[in-house]
């Protein structure tokens, strides 16, 4: 996650923070055929373009 905070400051962005992380796979068939060791995630983000 940390990787996408500074591509997206790198792009402009200012103000930028995560406001939620999920499992978008969770109870679903896709997390049982899923690596384990993948663990896709989900998360929000917030941010601002700076002037």
């Amino acid at each position: 996650m940390a990787e996408l905070l500074r591509l997206l400051e790198d792009l402009g962005f200012d103000d930028v923070r995560i406001t939620e992380c999920f499992d978008c796979f969770a109870n679903t068939h896709v997390a049982t055929e899923v690596s384990p060791k993948v663990r896709p995630h989900g998360a929000n983000v917030s941010a601002r373009r700076g002037r």
